[in-house]
């Protein structure tokens, strides 16, 4: 389907795409952000307070550095998936089911990060949730892909990974099992300091605690595994996954970039023209919008 058939048969079409560029712009500006955050933290804010209990010992400095290091891949990640966003409604061909693959995964880089830098939780805290967020994404390459993948690198990258922060002594926790009572080679845990993170955690739990996004990422998952169903309903309406898009953009940056000011110190502002969001808005059939309304009546909210 071309954008000017798209711009004919979807009126959530230019609003969509007006919104994910907006995202756009605001990753680059959240990444140069936490990129000066790092290099300089401000006294008073979580980044300075890690530096600081860094100091104090030798594991945590090694941790933060590898946190740094971590954080700073993410954005980069996490910008490049809301150009590849951009991209896909700036190209000749609107095709709605990479998109929503692509958005699936950038609601769940944004939702680690934000968890990752919670300014709630004790330095501690954060350091092992990194550890935890990278041993993770490992862990699964090599569980899905197989250990002999690509040569074996995924298995090494692994391995490598665990003698790292075991190195800098990270209690490194292993499942054990209930029959036999051995040690598996999944990790369970880690520990830094007093502080412990779950590795096998739920992501799309992870993502209703961070990110207010309703069910969307449930019927991204669906497109994403290729489920058929999901894979029908979707080729129903157009402007059903426009919207999904669209929002999923917007909360997934709003959270990543809320998380990142907030770590380093300073204040977001708004990056969405409100005019965009009440367009995509009135693009929901009419029952959807009285229950909106209806619903903002009753609690007092938009």
């Amino acid at each position: 389907m071309t954008e000017d058939v798209v711009r004919v048969e979807s009126t959530a079409f230019r609003p969509a795409k007006r919104i994910v560029t907006q995202c756009r712009a605001q990753t680059l500006c959240t990444r140069d952000v936490l990129r000066r955050g790092l290099e300089s933290p401000p006294a008073g804010t979580p980044c300075r307070a890690d530096l600081e209990h860094a100091k104090s010992a030798t594991a945590q400095r090694t941790i933060l550095s590898a946190m740094s290091a971590h954080l700073s891949a993410s954005s980069f990640a996490i910008e490049s998936m809301a150009q590849s966003i951009e991209l896909h409604f700036a190209s000749d061909t609107f095709l709605a089911v990479p998109t929503l693959v692509v958005t699936r995964a950038l609601l769940e880089y944004a939702a680690t990060a934000a968890w990752i830098l919670d300014p709630q939780v004790s330095a501690d805290q954060r350091l092992a949730r990194n550890c935890a967020a990278s041993i993770r994404a490992v862990e699964r390459s090599v569980r899905e892909l197989g250990p002999d993948f690509d040569g074996g690198k995924f298995q090494a990258t692994r391995e490598s990974l665990l003698n790292y922060y075991v190195a800098a002594g990270v209690d490194v926790q292993y499942f054990v099992d209930p029959k036999t009572n051995s040690v598996r080679r999944e990790v369970r845990s880690v520990r830094v300091g007093t502080a412990r993170a779950a590795i096998n955690y739920n992501i799309s739990q992870r993502i209703s605690k961070q990110i207010q996004i309703g069910d969307v990422y449930g019927i991204l998952s669906s497109v994403a595994h290729g489920e058929q169903v999901a894979i029908a309903m979707t080729s129903v309406s157009i402007e059903t996954q426009l919207r999904a898009i669209a929002f999923a953009c917007f909360r997934s940056v709003e959270a990543y970039s809320t998380a990142v000011h907030a770590y380093v110190g300073a204040v977001p502002g708004g990056f969405i023209n409100p005019q965009d969001l009440q367009d995509l808005l009135a693009t929901f059939p009419h029952d959807v919008q009285e229950r909106r309304a209806a619903n903002a009546r009753r609690f007092g909210g938009d």
